[in-house]
């Protein structure tokens, strides 16, 4: 989902089917090919109904130097502990203890648990401690902790705008969870028109037997399911009647699910 506009009110970008996906639970994570705000409001809507997605960095093509970035420069960070392996990798990106970065490094810890972890409250709720750490060789613009998709603390930078860094306690009473995001400006006289911007995968905090839920984001979804079969029945590329009826019911099924999640959320 490239650019900082919001997919659903145009074509819904590159990953039309992201959506049902998700909701069939056939993927993992999602990925970053270049710095997006579209990407970060998207992967938004998915946390605030809990789904286990990860935000990951990366490139499958590079289908034009012209109009591409380089391959490489979307990177995953993930904690691995003591064992450095790709099998260690693999489990730490599907787990979310990572972060997505085109140059800017964070640290992101709620409890002392980083991305990826969750914390459980009693029902009454309790107090948290958020630590968030940035460093940068290009200047930032912007340092914010989201908390369900709004932004929930503005980081002050450091008087170089090279870094940022921040901890406070908070009293919490609903489910939710937390990221940090970190952003910069296109460099001047670069080819490559994005920006700097680190994003850590999500800490989920929650209070008693409470879910996070957000019948917005659940609605929001199944307007793009409604609009994305509209397209594919527009689609001229169909070879057989069972192809459609192979696809547009999963696209039914996955309405489904976020509709039962707006419910939940009302509860």
């Amino acid at each position: 989902f490239g650019g900082e506009g919001d997919p659903l009110k145009g074509s819904l970008g590159g990953a039309k089917e992201f959506p049902v996906d998700v909701a069939l639970g056939t993927v993992d994570a999602v990925e970053w090919s270049s710095s997006s705000r579209a990407t970060l409001r998207v992967w938004h809507h998915v946390l605030n109904n809990d789904f286990p997605v990860a935000a990951a960095g990366g490139e499958d093509a590079n289908t034009s130097l012209h109009r591409h970035t380089m391959l490489g420069s979307v990177r995953t960070y993930a904690y691995l502990g003591p064992a450095l392996n790709a099998r260690g990798w693999i489990e730490a990106v599907g787990a979310g203890r990572s972060f997505v970065s085109n140059g800017p490094l964070v640290e992101f810890r709620v409890n002392q648990h980083m991305p990826g972890e969750a914390i459980q409250l009693p029902a009454g709720g309790g107090v948290i401690e958020v630590e968030a750490k940035a460093w940068s060789t290009l200047p930032l613009t912007r340092a914010v902790i989201y908390r369900n998709g709004s932004v929930w603390k503005t980081i002050p930078l450091s008087g170089d705008r090279t870094g940022a860094e921040f901890r406070e306690r908070a009293t919490v009473s609903e489910s939710g969870w937390y990221s940090f995001t970190v952003e910069g400006e296109p460099v001047a006289g670069s080819f490559d028109s994005s920006y700097p911007q680190a994003v850590s995968n999500a800490v989920r905090v929650y209070v008693g037997d409470r879910k996070i839920r957000s019948r917005p984001s659940a609605e929001y979804f199944i307007a793009w399911i409604d609009k994305l079969r509209k397209m594919a029945e527009a689609a001229p590329g169909w070879r057989s009647q069972a192809e459609k009826d192979k696809v547009f019911p999963q696209m039914e099924k996955a309405k489904q699910v976020y509709a039962e999640r707006a419910r939940e959320a009302a509860r």
